[in-house]
């Protein structure tokens, strides 16, 4: 699923809180914005964890997992930066600059 919203940028997990028994949709104000690949169909299955970073630096940490087409690279420490060309990004109230959370490149 992660692959499918940065690649196409449709879809987008809602904030849920639980009250009292009952689920209710939490208000955010971050807005999430992926996509930059085309129409064309695409596999977004098969990923498989290629390399994990999990130390904290000045440069960020990551999780790259790749499938027989593509290089999905999930940023665990996202920082501000360009949008990437196909990628999921992240904005909110105060934050001058969009943080990129994760980023696809197509395999060559």
């Amino acid at each position: 699923m992660l692959a499918a919203v940065t690649m196409t940028g449709q879809g987008e997990a809602l904030g849920m809180a639980l009250y009292e028994g009952r689920w209710y949709i939490a208000p955010s104000n971050v807005r999430i914005e992926g996509g930059g690949w085309t129409q064309e169909r695409v596999p977004v299955d098969g990923f498989e964890l290629a390399a994990d970073d999990a130390t904290a630096s000045a440069t960020g940490s990551a999780s790259v997992l790749r499938n027989d087409r593509f290089e999905l690279t999930v940023h665990r420490r996202p920082l501000p930066g360009p949008r990437p060309p196909i990628g999921l990004t992240a904005s909110w109230d105060g934050q001058s600059d969009a943080v990129v959370l994760a980023e696809v490149r197509e395999r060559v």
